[in-house]
């Protein structure tokens, strides 16, 4: 289980990891490339439950939890930039202190 904790992505690669054990190398490789579907899928699950939670049990609008229609795009412009400088950051960051390296161009 040790192995789990070195794994970049870690909740996606112990599960694979646990599957791979379970089912074989084989049997990995021939269901690894649908992964993205079974984890769409679970998103679309829990996706229905929070809003039939909140529209039949809480009985609140769905636009009660942050999404509306006035401006959207422009806050999801805006949202995308922060998100891109704080990446950008880190990675100078990362740069500067010699704990990263990029290689541009193919392996």
């Amino acid at each position: 289980m040790s192995e789990c904790y070195q794994l970049v992505s870690l909740s996606d690669s112990c599960l694979a990891l646990q599957i791979r054990r379970l089912i074989g190398q084989k049997a990995m490789a021939a269901i690894s490339h649908y992964t993205v579907f079974f984890q769409l899928a679970g998103f679309f699950f829990i996706a229905l439950a929070v809003f039939l939670w909140v529209r039949y049990r809480e009985k609140r609008p769905f636009s009660s939890l942050g999404f509306y229609k006035q401006d959207w795009f422009k806050n999801l412009f805006k949202g995308f930039l922060i998100g891109a400088v704080q990446f950008s950051l880190v990675v100078v960051l990362l740069l500067v202190t010699g704990t990263g390296s990029l290689k541009l161009g193919s392996a």
